[in-house]
């Protein structure tokens, strides 16, 4: 068994080393590769000393090989890049040989055979036991130095292509939670340090697009053939829009959407609504709560026959009548089906936020119909059938436009079916773990409580076993975080560990700030380039913003994501849903000017590295 603890070859007069930095790419996890270490000068010496180089978690963790089986040979790697390739005749090579990995950089060390024999003989390292030395012969021909590129070292690195034998093999480590943390952290140490950057593209609808709306859903899911289909439910502009619309996005250069009007089975379920709360899986579509866009007034006929008088909901003038009612869209059959409820009742609610964690259905918050701002936090069961109310240590006020994802570890599942509880939930398979998760649960940000005050906290709801285990968490993060604001979409996206967070309305008359950092906010006289209402003006209600926040879910710091045009992505009412893994599309909404946004945007999140001055440099 490899020891887990990295080791760091410290530089040595009798070496003369310098210490070893590399990054390697495309190479699978786990994989073990065979390095050499040589002297830049000429190779009259293939005297080498072998390390195993294991790549873990996208990182390299450097430990001596123990009576290595293979021979090697001296091969120079410059930093620039080289292929990792057999040794021998490639003309000879098997379909099933020519594997091919990339270097992206590769660090070199100057140590003499004299200073290795010292080093290993003196006993200056605690690892002295672990290094073995094997002395072979340089080969005349094949993919050995020639006489003639001895002459020179700079001819033997233009000349010959840079080469590496090397082995893949299976390592066998235990995959626990310590295990993971150590190497998560030996990557944060010799990562680069990143800035994040989006790409903003205006996306086009080839013949027709859904009507502009704003309170509407939209989840995306992958067929089996691998196509990217996106589903957009309800809605209001005005009228009641009583249907589902499907589309598929080409991810090419210019992209491009192409919309059509979905025939669902059993459409009538499907009130025409809208503020509903929806979670998606892999393939079905789960659609809670909402409020009816019309209510009908029906007359009688002098035939006996009766006349529907549809009242349109103008939002203001007519109350909202909310539902409580849960369904599931099967996006392989185009089916709606209504969901049992059980015995426990649930308020009906709009404006209330749902997530999926396994077999369950998580809701919080929403607005009921007598317009009260709702503190029901329930628990539905996919098996049982049935809602119940989720106990909590520390429950926390009502909140209504709020904003929530369901951030765990992949394969998180709860195996006790028979009881609906989240009994102890297992841990992840560390070997798959991609991204450190500092805490998982139910994220939960922004919204406006009962007094009408935006608010501006990230809680995470902490699941586990049965109450009082279940709780409420405000965790502590780094940078400025975003300011308090309600009607915002919220993606998480697993590939890059990230949290999103993106437009919504502020109030600047009532806000409850988390932190003194948002006191700044009232001090300046625009937002974004715009100009700001003074506080005693009836216009400084509340405010569109158009700003990208994103959270690093590692560490817990709020990054604002800078991109030109801001202003024109400012609404608030929309909709965000995630496009493979590093994009995101967003839809509809309302504008600053209290009018539909037309506009449809693609952002395609980006890593740029930002070079470590030397002096600050940590390689491994």
């Amino acid at each position: 068994m490899i020891n887990f603890s990295p080791i760091i070859l410290q530089p040595c007069s009798c070496l003369n080393s310098r210490k070893l930095r590399f990054s390697l790419r495309n190479v699978r996890r786990w994989s073990i590769v065979t390095l050499i270490e040589t002297s830049r000068g000429f190779i009259k010496e293939t005297q080498t000393l072998a390390l195993q180089v294991t790549l873990v978690f996208d990182s390299l963790m450097i430990t001596p090989i123990v009576n290595p089986q293979v021979r090697i040979e001296d091969k120079w790697i410059n930093k620039k890049g080289a292929k990792i390739v057999p040794r021998f005749n490639p003309n000879k090579m098997t379909k099933t040989s020519q594997k091919f990995f990339d270097i992206s950089e590769i660090g070199r060390s100057h140590i003499s055979t004299q200073g290795r024999k010292e080093f290993a003989s003196q006993g200056r390292s605690p690892c002295k036991n672990n290094y073995s030395f094997y002395n072979s012969n340089t080969p005349s021909s094949g993919y050995g130095v020639s006489r003639e590129r001895k002459s020179s070292a700079d001819g033997f690195l233009i000349n010959n292509e840079q080469k590496l034998r090397y082995t893949m093999d299976e390592l066998k480590l235990t995959c626990n939670k310590p295990t993971f943390l150590k190497f998560y952290q030996i990557k944060r140490t010799i990562k680069k340090r990143i800035r994040l950057a989006v790409q903003v593209q205006e996306v086009k609808s080839k013949l027709w697009r859904p009507q502009v709306r704003e309170e509407f859903t939209l989840d995306v899911t992958s067929t089996p053939d691998g196509l990217l289909k996106g589903y957009l439910i309800g809605g209001f502009n005005g009228n009641g829009i009583k249907q589902i619309s499907t589309m598929t996005i080409q991810l090419t250069f210019k992209p491009m959407m192409d919309w059509r009007i979905l025939q669902v089975k059993n459409h009538d379920e499907l009130q025409s609504k809208f503020s509903q709360a929806t979670c998606v899986d892999e393939k079905y579509i789960y659609i809670f709560g909402g409020a009816d866009l019309a209510l009908k007034n029906t007359k009688s006929n002098a035939d006996g026959t009766n006349t529907d008088k549809v009242l349109h909901n103008q939002k203001l003038n007519i109350s909202r009548q909310c539902t409580s009612q849960l369904m599931r869209f099967d996006t392989q059959r185009n089916e709606l089906k209504s969901l049992p409820q059980g015995d426990y009742i649930v308020s009906p609610k709009r404006d209330h936020c749902i997530a999926k964690f396994g077999r369950f259905i998580i809701s919080f918050g929403g607005i009921n119909n007598l317009g009260r701002v709702l503190e029901d936090l329930d628990i539905y069961d996919l098996n049982l059938g049935e809602w119940e109310p989720l106990k909590v240590k520390n429950p926390i006020e009502g909140i209504c436009y709020t904003a929530c994802a369901a951030i765990f570890y992949p394969d998180r599942s709860n195996e006790n079916k028979d009881k609906l509880e989240i009994s102890e939930i297992p841990p992840p398979n560390w070997g798959e773990v991609e991204h450190l998760i500092k805490e998982e649960g139910i994220y939960l940000f922004g919204g406006r409580n009962k007094n009408s005050e935006v608010d501006g906290s990230l809680r995470i709801l902490k699941l586990g076993n049965p109450y009082p285990k279940n709780y409420w968490k405000y965790p502590d993060t780094l940078g400025r975080p975003p300011c308090p604001r309600y009607q915002h979409c919220m993606v998480h996206l697993p590939k890059l560990n990230l949290l999103v967070i993106h437009g919504g309305r502020t109030s600047l008359n009532t806000t409850v700030t988390p932190d003194s950092q948002f006191q700044n906010f009232f001090k300046r006289n625009s937002i974004n380039g715009l100009q700001l209402p003074k506080r005693s003006s009836p216009k400084c209600e509340s405010f569109v913003l158009g700003d990208i926040f994103a959270l690093r879910l590692d560490n817990f710091e709020w990054i604002r994501v800078a991109f030109p045009n801001e202003n024109q992505l400012a609404r608030a009412n929309h909709s965000m849903a995630k496009l493979g893994d590093d994009s995101l599309i967003i839809l509809g909404g309302t504008a600053a000017n209290s009018t539909y946004c037309s506009s449809d945007y693609l952002f395609t999140f980006t890593e740029e590295n930002i070079p470590r001055r030397s002096s600050c440099q940590q390689p491994l």
